[in-house]
């Protein structure tokens, strides 16, 4: 352990830009800026037969150098231990709860990164494995706890380690048994099976919408009850109910067309289909969206000073936003979009330097791009990320939710975490 502890610390010493820097200006103070080649110390290279052969003089020469050198990092590492130095260093220590709070997460998504890019990267299982072992055993009950357990399960498959693999597995499928990663564990062609039966429920809701277009409502509402069979708790159900709501105010009385949209908002509040039912029920109501008798004191203002919705939010169109992209959890989506979001960006956004972040948020995962400028370069990514054949590829594109969002607005959404307020906020302010 001693012998580890030392190894970290002289890593720590000869990989440290500022001993490197101030080494290395010691070194040209000295001796200048020499040519790189053989007996640089020399005044003058016909000297050298005055030290016996030639090779003993080039042994001396390095000789003295690496002397040099080593008297250049010698006095590095003394700067570094100067008290200003110490002093800084002690003042970045995190010393409040919320300081420590955020290195623990820092620290907590470096292991977590490393530990993927070690297995998902460059293939080693083994430094995955205990990158993902030691996050698990410094921060029980983290945020990767679940797909950390699956990675082990799948690194200790790769290494013939049956016992541990075994470990991993029976957690997943005890703890977690409703869980995506429990379906892929007992379902090898879980993936496949979930993609065939996808693309059927996209082919079943695309005739149940061009029905609705041919104003077939009886069939719409009939198809939509079918789909509730053939697609439990399906991806696109909202979409149906919403079709289903509008066939039923084509067909029946206004009481049922009613009681549809209202039973839309109840079941999907964080879906949009719930914010255009909300619409629709203002609109028989004669509720107008945007109240007009707010007082001055409870509306937002923008710089042309039009008058905005009463809420949390900000309209503020020119400021930089980001793309945030909101899926469940459950899906074990999270390391590949992340990777090819990233092959994107360096394709068509190199020069920008776009950061992707991820955070979990109760059962929902975030991934936020930053930065754009303003509101309409976002809104031109997202146009270019849905555009792009790669991007989504395999994954069920009807379970992300995209949209542009200030850093500001985004620091109330993740307190307030409504997400049908914050797209209601969205719809009625943005062009």
């Amino acid at each position: 352990m001693v012998c580890l502890e030392i190894q970290q610390v002289a890593h720590g010493i000869f990989y440290n830009q500022s001993a490197i820097s101030f080494g290395f200006s010691e070194f040209a103070k000295k001796w200048g800026n020499r040519k790189l080649e053989d007996n640089w110390r020399r005044s003058s290279k016909e000297s050298i037969a005055t030290f016996g052969s030639e090779e003993e003089a080039e042994a001396q020469a390095r000789a003295d150098s690496l002397e040099q050198a080593q008297k250049a990092l010698n006095d590095s590492i003394r700067q570094l231990n100067s008290e200003a130095r110490r002093k800084a260093y002690f003042n970045n220590i995190p010393k409040t709860a919320q300081q420590k709070e955020e290195s623990n997460a820092k620290i907590l998504e470096a292991y977590y990164n490393a530990g993927i890019i070690y297995k998902e990267a460059l293939g080693q299982p083994k430094p995955a494995a205990d990158d993902m072992e030691e996050m698990m055993k410094r921060y029980p009950g983290n945020k990767y706890e679940l797909p950390a357990y699956y990675n082990l399960y799948r690194c200790y498959l790769a290494l013939f380690d049956e016992p541990k693999a075994e470990y991993y597995k029976k957690i997943i499928l005890n703890d977690y048994g409703d869980s995506e990663y429990a379906r892929i564990i007992t379902n090898p062609n879980y993936f496949k099976d979930a993609q065939r039966k996808t693309a059927i429920m996209q082919v079943f809701y695309e005739n149940t919408y061009k029905a609705f277009l041919n104003r077939q409502y009886t069939d719409v509402i009939e198809r939509k009850s079918a789909a509730d069979s053939l697609f439990p708790g399906g991806t696109l159900a909202p979409k149906f109910a919403y079709l289903q709501a509008l066939s039923i105010g084509y067909t029946q009385p206004r009481p049922q067309f009613e009681a549809s949209l209202k039973k839309i908002v109840a079941a999907y509040p964080r879906d949009s289909v719930s914010i255009l039912a909300k619409a629709i029920l203002d609109k028989m109501n004669n509720v107008t969206p945007i109240d007009t008798t707010i007082s001055e004191s409870a509306t937002t203002q923008t710089a042309e000073g039009n008058k905005m919705l009463n809420s949390i939010y900000e309209f503020m169109p020119d400021k930089p936003h980001n793309v945030l992209i909101i899926f469940s959890a459950e899906l074990p989506y999270a390391t590949t979009l992340k990777g090819k979001i990233n092959q994107f960006n360096q394709r068509n956004y190199k020069e920008k330097n776009l950061s992707v972040t991820e955070l979990r948020v109760d059962d929902k995962n975030y991934m936020m791009v930053r930065s754009f400028p303003d509101h309409t370069q976002s809104k031109e990514y997202i146009q270019g990320l849905d555009s792009d054949q790669t991007v989504f590829e395999g994954m069920d594109k009807s379970a992300f939710t995209l949209f542009p969002i200030t850093e500001k607005n985004f620091n109330k959404f993740i307190t307030d975490k409504d997400l049908s307020k914050y797209l209601d906020f969205y719809r009625v302010n943005y062009p």
